[in-house]
């Protein structure tokens, strides 16, 4: 019996000191430019910091502009900002193909928070992830993302592919004209679950897009995007508010949608490539620009059984609700269920099922007022308000 006391309290003891060591391994790593700020700071640049970083590590940086690329390649790593008058991360004078910040393939772990972020050549912030080396359990929070370029790549200002359980809110994104034609605000392929909350967006081609690599799923199918789009703003983008290219789950909820050059939220992207399981819930969507695809929201290309439940639909383009096959894109949508939502002011018609579905879409106790073309194409699908 003593020697069981004996042999519990030695594991006790081992446990211990294990958790210990662990703790001991965390430490902050505190960075300033100028070590004005922040007088004992140990480092004057993130990238420095970051090599004699280890895992699960913080680095602290201190108010200050840092005219540097990073790259992150170690897991359980805090990248944050101290508070006003903030940190800048800019890439001014890096490489053509840098990105502000890169997450390494295979990383985990990691949250980046309280940084603006600016002049980046290629991305803001890119996660590379591949299907051997996926990343996981990433979050991104209170950021300010702008002014990025298209010296090189595509100017994304936040890209991941393959990556699960991503989570970006409170983060604001501006693409300017300088990021290039295809530059997208948020770009997420493969990537499951993921959140996106109070996220606010103006400009770029696509504000967020649930992606796929064009031709998208020919011949090879790739993994889809799944997640939710909350509580957010996206305006003036080139293309799509919001483009779900490739999900069978997405929930789109509580956004406002203002000022998209085609529709303002797209399901479907390539026909051979269906998309399945979207529910679209109490969003506005307005003022979209482009006939004769300015559509409010727009099912189409080959996608199947979303719910468009709730939402405000005003002032667009086009029409205010659309179920069929995009002009000069081909593959049509069917099994949607439209209903009790609200579509005024357009310029087509409110609701439109063009009738090429392979299936049957249902419309119910749609409201429909001052649309110039009409209330729905065919009638019937929205009651008249006066």
């Amino acid at each position: 019996m003593k020697r069981l006391v004996i042999l519990q309290a030695i594991v006790i003891m081992l446990i211990l000191m294990a958790f210990g060591s662990e703790q001991a391994v965390a430490a902050k790593l505190v960075v300033d430019d100028d070590s004005v700020e922040c007088p004992t700071a140990g480092f004057a640049t993130i990238g420095a910091a970051l090599a004699a970083a280890s895992s699960n590590d913080t680095i602290e940086v201190c108010p200050g502009t840092y005219f540097e690329a990073v790259v992150i390649i170690l897991n359980g790593i805090t990248l944050k900002g101290k508070p006003a008058p903030g940190a800048i991360l800019d890439g001014t004078g890096q490489l053509p193909a840098d990105n502000c910040i890169t997450i390494a393939p295979g990383v985990s772990g990691v949250t980046i928070k309280d940084l603006e972020i600016q002049n980046c050549n290629n991305r803001g912030i890119r996660g590379p992830g591949t299907v051997a080396l996926p990343l996981s359990h990433i979050k991104l929070k209170d950021l300010d993302i702008h002014a990025v370029s298209q010296v090189a790549g595509d100017g994304h200002a936040i890209d991941f592919v393959h990556a699960a359980h991503v989570k970006i809110k409170d983060v604001a994104v501006a693409v300017g004209p300088l990021a290039g034609f295809f530059a997208e605000a948020i770009r997420l392929q493969s990537v499951s679950p993921v959140t996106v909350d109070n996220v606010h967006i103006v400009g770029g081609f696509v504000g967020v897009n649930f992606a796929c690599s064009d031709p998208c799923g020919d011949p090879v199918p790739e993994p889809p995007t799944n997640g939710i789009i909350k509580h957010s703003t996206i305006s003036g983008t080139t293309d799509n508010g919001v483009l779900l290219a490739n999900t069978t789950h997405a929930i789109i909820d509580g956004n406002v949608i203002a000022g998209a050059g085609f529709a303002g939220i797209q399901v479907g992207f390539r026909a051979v490539n269906p998309v399945t399981g979207v529910q679209i819930f109490n969003n506005v969507v307005t003022g979209t620009v482009l006939a004769p695809i300015g559509h409010g929201i727009a099912l189409a290309r080959g996608s199947s059984g979303s719910t468009v439940k709730n939402n405000i639909v005003t002032g667009n383009g086009t029409d205010g609700i659309f179920a069929g096959t995009i002009v000069g894109t081909g593959g049509s949508t069917g099994g949607n269920t439209i209903d009790h939502n609200v579509s005024n002011g357009n310029t087509g018609f409110g609701y439109v099922d063009d009738g090429t579905g392979f299936a049957v879409n249902v419309f119910f106790q749609n409201e429909c007022k001052a649309n110039t073309a009409g209330g729905s194409d065919p009638t019937g699908l929205c009651v008249p308000q006066t």
